[in-house]
């Protein structure tokens, strides 16, 4: 079994890479016209997936360099696994009355159904708890994939159970590829500044799941939908059971209790029992065409058939068949070396071109300070300045005409609500420890409680505040009631809302948080101090306590250019480039050298 096996493999690996002829090209590209026979080993898929893969790292290549559209990158980064996925699985039908058009038109028009149609579920319903949010992901997508599968296999004349599983695979191979491109843009063009680079990433790693998950489970429901009445059968409600589940645990890395670690192995063992599922509907679909329980790929002769040891007979070929790798001649051996060389090259090459996309990339690395006082974290966050305007300033009331001795006027800026033209807003400007500061007043909302005696109160900063019932108290809040019912609605206080500080020609927003009093005694209910600052140093990103006391500063250390890896990865693909390239010249001109010779 061992040596059937190895030499399986010999045999699959010599008709994937042998030199193909123009009529090979023909055959694949002009199949569907009819005619059984001999289905001849897939090795199409190789060469869409070089061609492929060679183009997503050329557009990544050009995008870096001059900025082209990222719906090139998103669409070759999404499109080439899952493309190649599927010619390989069309490859494998036993019968040639299939177009190539049927399952690569599948693909894009079930990817686009099927997508379409989960995107409007999420719109309409969202669920956020954790597990029922993975159930909800599974069966909103599953149900996508099996409306869009129904839809395609009415367009389709053939009822037998292989070409079923091939359209169910491509619908769920579209709606990947469509799900790869959409998270190549989000994560990549949206999320983060440095696009290309985690675009790039997120392509090459989502292209290893390919036959672990949409296009496996798709393909099962299409299995099973090939059966005669097959809502009346038990096997399609199992069928869609499985997939719901698969799909329901492949995603535990994204529930909180299985981040990390703990969610990946689960994922990968529903991933392994999902193409393991696959591999056994494809060998046993196949059968349909492939008579006396033959595993081959040819069917027995007429004159097999017509022998009666036929047993036998069967046996020999088909161990001869599956063991013997064809005895190839010197030259044989040469033309296959130089196609395996040339694959070689194109993928060493195309990975060597993704080197050069991370210099214009980039990744986002995170360290921490910690400090004992306030002031030392204040300090790393402003650059060692003391930005102190007056935090407590009180609105200086209508400054409309009224400016400093360098003619700055305190009333920036005015905004008002329509329609009665009242002022919602207004920004004034003033020069503290000589820095200008812009200090945005404005009306805040504030909720109203009532106690038992029916007392008014609102909450601020984590305290409770009275408010006499009928008046304003201080001339600080003030109550607005509805106008049918005359009940108080809610207060609202014109305050300071924002400072912004104008330093070396940019503006800069005052952050603030707020801590536990220490000088606060702990029998009594906490209370709240605000602690201000300005993030001028550019590495800073936020400023916080610690539970253990103290503060921390969270610093980003952006490397905009990954000149070491870069260097590093564009240097070994590039070497090993180099090499299968000067290997195939060698080779290649050593064969037309003995050819001159004969």
């Amino acid at each position: 079994m061992k040596i059937k096996i190895k030499e399986g493999i010999k045999r699959y690996f010599y008709e994937t890479f042998r030199p193909r002829s123009k009529e090979d090209y023909a055959e694949v590209l002009s199949r569907g016209n009819g005619g059984r026979g001999k289905t001849p080993y897939p090795w199409f898929y190789s060469r869409v997936f070089l061609v492929c893969f060679l183009l997503f790292s050329l557009i990544c290549l050009g995008y870096s360099f001059s900025d082209i559209n990222f719906i090139a990158v998103a669409f070759a980064g999404g499109i080439f696994a899952d493309l190649t996925f599927i010619v390989l699985l069309y490859e494998l039908y036993p019968q040639r009355t299939l177009s190539l058009l049927a399952p690569v038109a599948a693909l894009f028009a079930g990817g686009l159904l099927s997508s379409s149609f989960a995107y409007v579920l999420y719109g309409i319903f969202s669920v956020k708890a954790a597990y029922a949010s993975q159930a909800w992901t599974a069966f909103v997508e599953e149900s996508g994939k099996v409306l869009a599968t129904l839809v395609i296999v009415r367009f389709l004349k053939k009822r037998d159970t292989y070409a079923y599983l091939l359209i169910g695979a491509a619908v769920g191979g579209g709606f990947s590829a469509f799900e790869n491109m959409w998270y190549m843009y989000t994560q990549g063009f949206v999320t983060s500044y440095y696009g290309l680079s985690p675009a790039m990433s997120n392509a090459l790693f989502r292209a290893l799941g390919t036959p672990f998950s949409h296009a496996a489970w798709a393909a099962a429901f299409g299995w099973a939908l090939s059966d005669k009445k097959p809502w009346r059968k038990p096997k399609i409600y199992l069928v869609l059971a499985f997939d719901f589940a698969m799909h329901f645990f492949v995603n535990f890395p994204l529930i909180p209790a299985f981040g990390g670690w703990k969610g990946y192995p689960i994922s990968a063992a529903t991933g392994i029992m999902s193409v393991a599922f696959l591999i056994y509907i494809v060998v046993i679909s196949r059968r349909e065409f492939l008579p006396y329980g033959q595993l081959s790929m040819f069917a027995p002769s007429k004159a097999e058939k017509s022998k009666g040891d036929f047993e036998g007979n069967f046996v020999g070929n088909f161990v001869g068949y599956i063991s013997c790798v064809p005895v190839l001649s010197s030259a044989g051996k040469k033309k296959l070396a130089l196609n395996v060389l040339a694959a070689c090259s194109v993928i060493l090459f195309s990975c060597m071109l993704f080197g050069p996309t991370c210099v214009y990339g980039g990744y986002e690395n995170y360290n921490y300070v910690d400090c004992q006082t306030f002031e030392d974290a204040k300090a790393i966050a402003e650059n060692g300045m003391d930005f102190s305007p007056d935090f407590e300033r009180k609105y200086k009331g209508d400054q409309k005409d009224r400016s400093d001795l360098f003619g700055n006027y305190f009333n920036y800026q005015f905004t008002w609500s329509p329609p009665d033209g009242e002022i919602s807003s207004v920004t004034q400007r003033e020069n503290y420890g000589g820095y200008f500061y812009r200090f945005r007043y404005a009306y805040s909302r504030y909720t109203i409680f009532k106690d038992g005696q029916n007392n008014l109160y609102v909450r601020v900063n984590g305290e409770d505040v009275y408010i006499l019932k009928d008046n304003i108290k201080n001339g600080e809040f003030e109550i607005i009631y509805a106008p049918d019912s005359g009940a108080p609605r809610y207060a609202r206080r014109w305050e300071l809302q924002s400072i912004t500080l104008e330093y070396e020609d940019g503006m800069y927003g005052c952050q603030s948080f707020y801590v536990l009093d220490t000088e606060a005694d702990p029998a009594e209910s906490a209370a709240l101090k605000k602690l201000n600052y300005f993030i001028v140093n550019e590495k800073c990103v936020a400023l916080y306590t610690v539970k253990t006391g103290g503060y921390r500063v969270m610093m980003e250390e952006v490397v905009s250019v990954r000149r070491t890896e870069s260097i590093v990865f564009t240097s070994v693909f590039g070497a090993a480039f180099i090499g299968c390239g000067l290997s195939y010249i060698i080779l290649k001109s050593k064969i037309r050298r003995n050819k001159n010779a004969e």
